[in-house]
């Protein structure tokens, strides 16, 4: 015979879990729960607190990137020659302390380099006799120039006689040049004309007809 042990089991059935082992494992679920949210709360304070200093570093390194001196061509680079500041280049004929003494005439412009205007120093070195273009190119960081000089090309070099040397040249397009930009550099080959510079044969007075 079943004992009233028995008899109480099979009454009731087996007999109910107490709830302690859920209640845990539900304690434990959100105790991982808060920490998710306490790691992920630090997480997000920590990239705004970077975002924020990281952009307050790049305003101040544009702003200091902006009034940067080496934006600035050197109050002195019309003064003096300076090939790390002001450089001539592909002039054969106008010697390069020539254009340098145009742009002494010139103030330095207090503006960044990207600013600053070549118009008017293209138009006063264009008034040398030889020049027939001019190009400016300016580089930043640190300020420089660049002058890149087209000359026209010598034909005809003229000298009163054999023994002399040329006092005058003309170029391909019919323009004279005088004796300041004599002699020529050995890369021109020119054809010598022998001109007493009389009335009957004043070179002076040649044009384009006569030099072809």
């Amino acid at each position: 015979m079943a004992d009233e042990n028995d008899i109480e089991i099979l009454r009731h059935g087996e007999p109910q879990n107490d709830g302690g082992e859920d209640s845990g494992r539900l304690v434990k679920t959100k105790q991982r729960e808060r920490h998710v949210r306490k790691s992920r709360k630090k997480r997000e304070t920590i990239r705004t607190v970077s975002r924020f200093f990281i952009t307050i570093a790049l305003a101040a390194g544009l702003y200091f990137l902006a009034v940067c001196p080496q934006w600035y061509l050197n109050k002195n680079a019309f003064s003096y020659v300076n090939s790390n500041i002001i450089e001539v280049s592909n002039n054969k004929i106008v010697p390069s302390y020539k254009i340098l003494a145009i742009l002494k005439k010139n103030n330095v412009p207090d503006l960044p380099i990207y600013m600053m205007g070549v118009n008017e120093l293209k138009t006063q070195i264009r008034q040398l006799g030889p020049v027939e273009k001019v190009y400016i190119r300016r580089y930043a960081f640190p300020a420089r120039l660049q002058i890149i000089v087209k000359e026209r090309m010598p034909v005809l070099t003229i000298s009163p006689d054999l023994k002399s040397l040329p006092v005058a040249f003309f170029t391909d397009d019919g323009k004279l040049i005088g004796r300041e930009y004599l002699p020529l550099s050995r890369d021109f080959s020119t054809i010598l004309v022998l001109s007493y510079g009389n009335k009957g044969d004043d070179y002076t007075k040649w044009d384009k007809a006569k030099i072809r």
